[in-house]
């Protein structure tokens, strides 16, 4: 039994995101790079 058979494909490394899924994840992760800079001052 495949370990990535329930799991979509934001866990597979060749996985392809719609942009719906995409965007979001995208915008998080400039979000979170924003607030780790202003909380190094």
């Amino acid at each position: 039994m495949n370990h990535l058979e329930n799991k979509g494909p934001e866990y597979d490394f060749y996985g392809k995101l719609s942009l719906k899924k995409a965007i979001p994840l995208g915008l998080q992760h400039v979000l979170a790079m924003f607030v780790g800079i202003l909380l190094r001052f």
